[in-house]
């Protein structure tokens, strides 16, 4: 699309919009202005438009090309809502339009049987993989009042992100009424219009029992975006849904754009109102500017003069040229312009486009205003930055402005993941809540005080008013744990399921008509609870309901009166929300629906929020599942969601020794990803300690490593500790003291911005570094086979602002304390580059600063070099011995899911093994083209390893083990490691191993064998490995 094209097609085109009325007239200047930067406008009869936006932090101007400084879209016509739809995919690339069979089996015509296909919300792409070349079908029956019959029938169908299908066909009755080709991350909705007299028309029936299709030929769609990566899309989720499918009886919209200007008032250089009319459409409009340091803030308040009420779907709130290049943005995020400035809609549900055509803000209120009334819009935000420094001043601007901003240091323990969740109490009773507290008390005698005690899931009555704990496993209430976390000097913090029915309230009657419609169901809202799903004894899925809607009553109030009522009545002080549904297709629940649903459930969700805070203003707010957008900052205090599918249990795509150490790759990968959300707001979810599928069994293994990079994150929610608190040790409470004393000792410090190095994506080595002055705090992790350089820059790469030449210190906290020395010897000064050569797997934190003359142990930056910790294996292929055959328990089922049996045959000889233990690694990973192959519940399943050292069979222990796949690793895993420890008798024995793979089609293994010195202490108490993993208990 170019420019002009674009803006063009935000005031009259794309959807057919009709335009307002325009004028020449004198026009008048007005000019809001501070030291960091400066919006001009040109006002007149007509309208209102800017024209300059200064970035004085810079120094650069952006000259700004837009027909209207905001448009309103109003509902014109009646309109009939498309709630569902049924789908079916057809043939696949390379068929051409006339040729695809899906219109030869008359998939556009009424009478066909739609069994086999699949009910669906939307017109969304995604049912096959992240991009798709060929053709799918979506169908709708529908009825036509007989009021409607004579008028222009205007279908408006498709999407306005990459989600969308790339061409479509539409059809009334078997009758083609339109297409629509589109690409590119932005784009609009088509528009398909019959009339009197045309063919398609003559095909309609009307009135209450008649019957109509429409259907959608669809063909391609690609969901790849600039700056999200292919192992990104992998496990991309909870992406909101931007598409219009309804019907209108006439034109569909109204687009308002050009007012009179009625009057004017500058209360300051800072301050601006501007009052303007259309007297023809009977609205008046005042336009509030306000300039907050670097940000300027533009809001309107639009009051319906006329007698009927007025459907407002959208808001314009800036759209504009800059001639600049932009970039990100979406559904919740900004748009940075060249860097040096960002701009959004300063609410989760705002959208924001960017791109070479320019830069559109815009939300959809979706909200009728009733005679004499007013409505207030989102606010839309333009703010400068220093140059290359946008994103810190975006993370500046919500975290002044986030109620995270007045809190320090918040440490939290949440009581779940000890037992193993299956049951009637699928968490924790109160029996071994109150145990847990007596285990927690023995944490504080050891220093380890925190600030929280949380329950998670498990705790609501399922057919209450979410006020009463469950009394299966509360039945005296929760008086005495209550009473119990106050005698620890503790404050109590509780979960709550947003939308996700079985784990609330969900056989609460009164809440039923709010349930968000599955695709296919009825219209009418349900009255009664749903029919649980049961096995063992117990439902399914932990409990029963449907997926709720906050947008709806009374299921809004009974949440939020729940809600307020724990924070009064039992002083919780902790609120997490987790499995938010931010979008819902109901036509009865008092919102529009589809994309106009996110805007007003996520408005009942901030009220709530802002209510509890009313009643206690010290509550500390976590969000979780459904709620990514960065702008929840303004509402919380920390977000879990990083907009991928990731929990604290699912690996990362690298294949590790110990299995935390790809969780916590995963968990850094998600902290990359994540990076509009600023660190103090982003909750990495903690370090679980647990016995149990949930947390798939990690137990305390490898936990201080994983604590220590917990800490670099950056979001001062420290320590966050999951699980059985009985797996810490003394020694380990030692350990967490410490590092809570070390926190707290450089609170200042890690208040920085966070600076990151190293690609997590990648594998590099990698870290964070917080720095001021002549100190730097820094945490980096390896997680490979081999030593690997670290390359560390002494400046403000780590935050360091010190002059150059100044001299520094360089100290390890962890692994274990030593002072750094320079290869040369020399002393560290600000300004070097430094290469740390780290060890396999090895997490360290450093201190870079002045320093104490404490004495350590010294540690040069290249003896991981040096001692050559890693040593790949050179594989050769080996013929096949009998002794390597092995028999799969589990062939039949694999191979009746279509997955055939290969088999490759390695063989090397070990190096010379210096004393002490050494670990052979050998590691499996899937890929398909090129790309990893993700297999589920566990790799181990399908590929078996038998192998020999010298003539001994060797019995090796896999990671991920059969136990592994519970929380999001359910999802899949690319790799399988096989392991066995070494002594330095197995010098230079040869190795001979099988791998043995049931892989579908397409799917190739590829192995690589490791020695790695194990330079670590192994723990005193090993958790389970897994060997017996399918035996009974």
């Amino acid at each position: 699309m170019k420019r002009r094209e674009f803006l063009q097609a935000s005031a009259v085109a794309a959807t057919g919009i009709r335009a307002g009325r325009s004028s020449a007239a004198e026009t008048r200047a007005h000019v809001l202005q501070n030291a960091q930067l400066a919006w001009h406008l040109e006002a007149s009869d007509s309208g209102i438009r800017p024209v300059l936006f200064e970035n004085r932090i810079t120094g650069r101007r952006y000259d700004l090309r837009a027909e209207s400084e905001f448009a309103l879209v109003f509902s014109e016509g009646e309109r009939f809502e498309i709630p569902w739809w049924h789908f079916q995919l057809t043939d696949a690339g390379g068929v051409l339009p006339d040729s695809e069979s899906g219109l030869a089996r008359g998939y556009d015509k009424l009478d066909l049987p739609v069994a086999g296909w699949k009910p669906v919300r939307n017109l969304a792409g995604g049912q096959q993989g992240h991009a798709y070349t060929g053709y799918g079908w979506f169908r709708h029956e529908f009825a036509l009042p007989a009021e409607a019959r004579g008028k222009e029938l205007v279908w408006v169908l498709g999407g306005y992100d990459e989600q969308d299908w790339n061409q479509h066909w539409v059809y009334v009755n078997g009758t083609e009424i339109g297409q629509r080709a589109v690409s590119g991350r932005w784009r609009r909705p088509g528009r398909h219009t019959i009339r009197p007299g045309d063919a398609a028309y003559a095909t309609l029936a009307f009135g209450p029992q008649s019957r109509n299709l429409l259907a959608v030929r669809a063909r391609g769609y690609d969901f790849h975006i600039d700056g999200v990566s292919e192992e990104a899309l992998d496990q991309y989720v909870f992406r909101p849904f931007l598409f219009d499918q309804f019907l209108s009886a006439g034109e569909p919209y109204l687009r308002v754009s050009r007012f009179k200007l009625a009057s004017a008032r500058q209360e300051s250089a800072e301050r601006l109102s501007l009052v303007l009319q259309d007297a023809a459409r009977e609205l008046t409009v005042t336009a509030h500017y306000q300039l907050d340091g670097f940000v300027r803030r533009k809001w309107l308040e639009i009051r319906n003069e006329s007698a009927r009420p007025r459907l407002l779907l959208d808001v314009e709130l800036d759209v504009f040229e800059a001639g600049a290049k932009s970039e990100g943005g979406g559904h919740g995020k900004p748009v940075f312009l060249e860097r040096d400035s960002f701009c959004a809609v300063e609410h989760p549900a705002g959208i924001n486009q960017g791109g070479a055509d320019g830069v559109r803000l815009w939300h959809c209120p979706g909200r009728s205003i009733p005679p004499g009334g007013t409505l207030r819009t989102l606010a839309a935000v333009v703010a400068a930055a220093p140059q290359g420094r946008a994103l810190d001043q975006f993370h500046d601007y919500l975290l002044a402005r986030s109620p995270r901003r007045q809190k320090g240091r918040v440490s939290i323990f949440t009581c779940f993941g000890t037992n193993n969740q299956w049951g009637a109490c699928p968490t924790l009773n109160d029996v071994q809540v109150l145990d847990d507290q007596q285990v927690i008390k023995r944490w504080q005698q050891h220093g380890v005080k925190l600030d929280f005690f949380t329950l998670d899931t498990g705790w609501p009555a399922n057919d209450g008013d979410l006020t009463e704990f469950v009394n299966t496993c509360y039945p005296d209430g929760p008086a005495r744990m209550l009473d119990g976390i106050h005698q620890l000097g503790m404050k109590f913090g509780l979960w709550f399921s947003e939308g996700w029915g079985p784990w609330a309230n969900g056989t609460y009657a009164p809440i039923q008509p709010g349930a968000i419609p599955e695709p296919g169901e009825s219209a009418t809202p349900p009255s009664t609870p749903p029919v649980g799903v049961y096995r063992n004894g117990y439902p399914v899925g932990g409990g029963v309901g449907r997926q709720m809607c906050m947008a709806s009553e009374p299921y809004h109030r009974v949440f939020r009166d729940a809600i307020l009522h724990h924070v009064s009545h039992n002083q919780a002080r902790l609120l997490k929300f987790d499995s938010g549904s931010y979008y819902c297709n109901s036509t009865s629940h008092g919102h529009l629906p589809g994309k106009y649903s996110t805007e007003a459930i996520s408005d009942r969700m901030i009220g709530i929020v802002e209510a509890a805070r009313a009643l206690a203003p010290d509550v500390f707010v976590m969000w979780y599942w459904g709620e990514g957008s960065p702008f929840w900052a303004l509402h919380g205090d920390v977000i879990s969601e990083s907009g991928l599918l990731m929990e604290g249990s699912g690996t990362a795509q690298f294949p590790a020794l110990y299995y935390r150490d790809s969780v916590t790759l995963s968990l850094d990968q998600n902290t990359q990803f994540a990076n509009l959300i600023p660190p103090m707001n982003k909750d990495s979810l903690g370090i679980w300690l647990s016995q149990i599928r949930w947390g798939n069994f990690m137990g305390r293994e490898r936990w201080r490593e994983a604590l220590v990079m917990d800490l670099g994150r950056g979001s001062l929610v420290f320590p966050q500790l999951w699980g059985d608190p009985n797996l810490l040790g003394d020694d380990d409470l030692q350990f967490l003291a410490g590092m809570i004393a070390l926190a707290r000792a450089n609170d200042r410090l890690l208040r920085r911005p966070r600076r990151t190095f190293g690609d997590a994506w990648k594998n590099e080595p990698y870290g964070y570094a917080f720095g001021e002055g002549g100190r730097s705090l820094i945490f980096c992790h390896n997680m490979h086979f081999g030593q690997r350089p670290l390359p560390l820059a002494l400046n403000a790469s780590l935050g360091l602002s010190a002059p150059a030449g100044t001299p520094l210190r360089m100290t390890a906290h962890f692994p274990e304390p030593a002072e750094l020395r320079s290869e040369s010897g020399s002393p560290f000064q600000i300004g070097n580059r430094v290469a740390l050569w780290m060890r396999p797997f090895e997490t360290m934190l450093l201190e870079v600063g002045s320093g104490d003359s404490v004495k350590l142990p010294e540690r040069r930056t290249g003896a991981a070099r040096d001692e050559g910790y890693g040593h790949r294996l050179e594989l050769a292929a080996s013929p096949p011995a009998p002794w390597m055959a092995v028999k799969f328990a589990d062939a039949a089922r694999l191979e009746r899911a279509a997955l055939k049996l290969q088999t490759q045959y390695f063989s090397a000889r070990l190096p010379a093994l210096s004393e002490g233990r050494h670990m052979l690694a050998i590691a499996v990973k899937l890929s398909r083209g090129g790309k990893d192959y993700r297999y589920s519940p566990v790799v181990a399943e399908i590929v078996q390893l038998r192998g020999r050292l010298a003539d001994r069979e060797i019995g090796m222990i896999p990671v991920p083990d059969a136990r592994r796949f519970g929380n999001t690793q359910h999802a899949g895993c690319s790799w399988v490691l096989y392991k066995i420890p070494l002594a330095s008798r197995h010098s230079g024995e040869p190795l001979a191993f099988a791998v043995h793979a049931y892989l579908p089609d397409g799917v190739e293994a590829r192995t690589e064998a490791w020695i790695v010195k194990q330079w670590w202490q192994e723990s005193g108490r090993p958790e389970p490995d897994g060997f017996f993993g399918d035996s009974p208990s």
